[in-house]
């Protein structure tokens, strides 16, 4: 498993996860959403760099989120770390519920509780997926006006071209 960006903490943070999961159980899914959500959306040699010095700055504000000024006004972003969080819960709470055992994939059921339906859960997935590729949006405006602390992100002035994937749209940026 690569180095994690955040923790179950971070995510809990910012959205309700089940106390009951184990911090070993929801490493998977960040792992998933880190490897699978955010890092086909940075150029390579950046999303390494950022995973490798994520205690250095520019990389602590990056993560964490803040204020910064532009054209005379105070902006404020949620940070990489929130993106990444609300891309972890979209993947928990698709597949959160059905744990393999000896007997087959199944879905864990009580008596005092009723599962949450496929479509349900699928709903929540793509809104969480969105509201994610809205704090990502923020956080690429973060970097691309702060470019001298960033220069893994537009590969020493070369012309890289990332696809963006969201929930339901695609934008391009060619750096």
């Amino acid at each position: 498993m690569q180095t994690l960006l955040i923790n179950k903490a971070k995510v809990a943070s910012v959205l309700q996860v089940a106390i009951g999961t184990t911090e070993a159980e929801f490493n998977n899914f960040i792992n998933e959403a880190q490897s699978f959500d955010l890092k086909p959306l940075l150029p390579e040699a950046f999303y390494f760099d950022l995973v490798q010095n994520r205690a250095s700055e520019p990389y602590v504000k990056l993560l964490a989120g803040g204020s910064y000024m532009w054209e005379n006004n105070q902006i404020f972003f949620d940070g990489l770390a929130n993106a990444l969080a609300y891309f972890t819960y979209a993947r928990f709470i698709h597949t959160g519920p059905i744990v393999s055992t000896s007997h087959g994939v199944v879905q864990k059921t009580n008596p005092y509780s009723e599962a949450v339906p496929l479509d349900e859960r699928r709903s929540v997935n793509l809104q969480k997926k969105r509201e994610g590729m809205m704090i990502f949006e923020d956080v690429i405006k973060y970097i691309e006006r702060n470019k001298a602390m960033f220069p893994k992100y537009f590969n020493n002035g070369a012309c890289e071209k990332v696809q963006r994937a969201g929930a339901g749209f695609k934008t391009s940026v060619i750096k």
